[in-house]
């Protein structure tokens, strides 16, 4: 597991299948995951990622006897069926072994893969083993299936579970704010809060919230100390109940990102019917049509974001347009209960492969 979306999503995959009636155990990094799965066993090990190659090295000699260790307390303690792996933009190689058992594996990937994002070689080698040694693969859209052909060849089969969320929970109703926009995710650079900032520049009398933390956010506070005529607020990490609320106020949620696997945050926007911008990349131009669901831009061009939050602050028919076919799209195709169904199926077919390829002829 990494973090952010991918728990999210973990979460309510786990919720899911524990409705089903199945039992699941969660091995992570994250030190926070012990909270968040209340229907499951939680253990965590060491994260060996860093990207410096010599402090990565020295990480991986230290944590590796540890994470062996943990790795087979869990499989011995659980006595799992089956291993399920996620992977998004940071890759540990610190499950690699969980490669080991004769278990029968599926790994879902999260995020497009950039080639030039790992840290050093050994990452590389150990993604290009694993898609070659599970027994099945699963990306969030089709956009990171094609950038994982485009990086190694494919071994096993591949299939696209795109992620659902909760959409039929009751949430208190807010009055939505006009002229207010929010961003929401981790402050790394490839989530392009710096196109949405200079972007703002050629607007005026608009308030961003931003919800989030991360390496960008000191530069990003002084961008946005600089920028006159519009009001920046950066919250910090805040919690799902808030962010919900949020959603529900503000005029849109604004995604400019440079890549993404899938944009999770717009279909939580969505769900709470608050209208999305959205940049023209990755999974995002799979959930949004643009002028029927959402807004979409070309990547890195301020001009062009900046003329599409013009446009839809100034018009309240198509807010309300987004809003209420943005909602029925998340409705339809987006739900916990159709992803998770997708994922038992995929579990039954590779645990009834494995029987069959045990059983002696």
């Amino acid at each position: 597991m990494s973090t952010g979306g991918i728990q999210t999503m973990v979460t309510h995959l786990l919720t899911g299948i524990a409705r089903r009636g199945h039992i699941c155990a969660v091995l992570t990094t994250e030190s926070s995951a012990g909270n968040r799965h209340d229907v499951v066993q939680c253990f965590k090990i060491r994260h060996q990622g860093h990207k410096h190659r010599f402090k990565a090295a020295v990480k991986r000699v230290l944590h590796t006897a540890h994470n062996k260790k943990q790795i087979n307390r869990v499989l011995k303690d659980c006595q799992p069926d089956l291993i399920h792996f996620h992977i998004g933009p940071l890759l540990d190689d610190g499950f690699k072994h969980l490669l080991e058992s004769s278990l029968p594996c599926v790994l879902t990937l999260h995020s497009v893969i950039q080639p030039d994002f790992f840290a050093h070689v050994q990452e590389k080698r150990f993604i290009i083993d694993l898609v070659n040694r599970v027994g099945y693969i699963v990306c969030v859209s089709e956009a990171v299936a094609t950038a994982l052909n485009q990086f190694t060849g494919l071994k096993a089969p591949l299939e696209v579970i795109p992620n659902g969320i909760p959409v039929e929970i009751p949430v208190p109703r807010y009055r939505r704010k006009d002229r207010q926009l929010l961003f929401a995710g981790r402050l790394w650079r490839s989530k392009g809060l710096d196109i949405l900032i200079r972007a703002l520049a050629a607007l005026k009398d608009i308030r961003l919230l931003i919800a989030g933390d991360g390496p960008e956010h000191d530069r990003l506070l002084h961008m946005a100390q600089q920028l006159k005529g519009s009001d920046i607020e950066l919250l910090g990490n805040i919690a799902p109940i808030q962010l919900q609320r949020l959603m529900l106020e503000s005029t849109a949620l604004v995604v400019p990102s440079r890549f993404e696997g899938l944009g999770l945050v717009a279909l939580e926007a969505m769900s709470c019917g608050c209208p999305v911008i959205a940049s023209d990349v990755g999974g995002l131009k799979e959930i949004i049509v643009d002028g029927q669901n959402g807004l979409l831009v070309p990547p890195e061009d301020p001009d062009s974001l900046a003329k599409a939050i013009q446009i839809l602050l100034g018009n309240r028919g198509l807010q309300k347009t987004f809003s209420e076919c943005g909602l029925q799209h998340v409705r339809t195709n987006y739900t916990i209960d159709k992803m998770t169904a997708a994922y038992v199926n995929v579990y039954r077919r590779l645990l009834g492969a494995h029987e069959r390829a045990d059983t002696p002829v």
